[in-house]
């Protein structure tokens, strides 16, 4: 059996496999010729094969079908609020699904997916302002690399340096 340390590093080489693979084949997708497709059937799509996996699990967990809706069942009467916060994030990322390809039909794969790592640092901001939460000191040394990165992949940071390079000295 394999050290939790394994698995761990396991996890992560599998997640950052499927990061970047996902978007470097959403941007291959997308640039196939012929009548391109619908990328909101295709976020449907994905979000139906999810779905039918989780449920698959959850049936396995239950012990069957009908012992998963009726447990569902139950439990949307008992926190039907908690239903309704649980699928707001849930609409939002499938919004956040569809920019994601309509932003890799118009931008080179790198930038999009670098530029799509933002999300990270608006998370953290907001749990900032929101939820009061602290950061250490490699948590901000993490945003600020990100910070960089996304700057260096936009062009922004060559951009200043030639334009600091231009501007005459001043003494």
């Amino acid at each position: 059996m394999p050290s939790a340390a394994a698995l761990k590093w396991g996890a992560l080489a599998i997640f950052i496999f499927q990061n970047a693979g996902v978007v470097l084949l959403m941007k291959l997708s997308r640039n196939v010729p012929g009548t391109p497709y619908s990328t909101r059937v295709a976020v449907l799509v994905q979000e139906g094969v999810k779905l039918l996996l989780s449920m698959g699990l959850y049936m396995h967990e239950t012990g069957g079908p009908l012992e998963a809706i009726r447990a569902i069942r139950a439990d949307l009467r008992e926190n039907a609020m908690e239903w309704v916060q649980l699928g707001i994030p849930a609409v939002l990322y499938t919004v956040q699904n569809n920019c994601l390809f309509i932003g890799l039909s118009h931008l080179d794969a790198a930038v999009a997916h670098v530029t799509y790592q933002t999300k990270i640092l608006f998370t953290a901001l907001f749990s900032i302002a929101l939820l009061g939460k602290q950061l250490g000191l490699s948590q901000w040394a993490g945003l600020s690399s990100l910070v960089l990165g996304v700057i260096s992949v936009q062009g922004i940071l060559s951009k200043l340096l030639e334009k600091y390079a231009a501007e005459p000295a001043r003494g």
